[in-house]
């Protein structure tokens, strides 16, 4: 998926080893219309809320020291369940070179 490989492409060209970050959707399934099982498209807010059952158990599971919301449904979801994070712009729909400058602004 073209966001993923981009999301991964940050991390690694600031130097992170792929064992030292974990990647995880606030909807971690794949929304699709109906009748097109390989297209995509956004989470509703039900999906929404159960995604944040799981990313909540991820979170206890691993305490991670640092966590970024990758678009304004994560970052909205993540702040209604009380969790910090740091808001970065979803690197979709033009927003590829605005992510990438908060990402590296974030890990310094």
């Amino acid at each position: 998926e073209p966001t993923d490989t981009m999301v991964w492409q940050a991390a690694l060209d600031a130097g992170l080893r792929p064992e030292s970050f974990l990647l995880w959707n606030i909807f971690p399934f794949h929304p699709h219309p109906a009748t097109n099982p390989l297209a995509n498209r956004t989470p509703q807010e039900a999906e929404l809320a159960a995604g944040l059952i799981f990313a909540r158990r991820i979170i206890d599971m691993y305490r991670p020291p640092l966590i970024f919301a990758i678009g304004r449904k994560a970052q909205q979801m993540l702040a209604q369940g009380g969790i910090p994070s740091v808001a970065l712009r979803h690197p979709a729909n033009g927003g590829a070179t605005e992510f990438r400058r908060g990402f590296q602004q974030a890990i310094q």
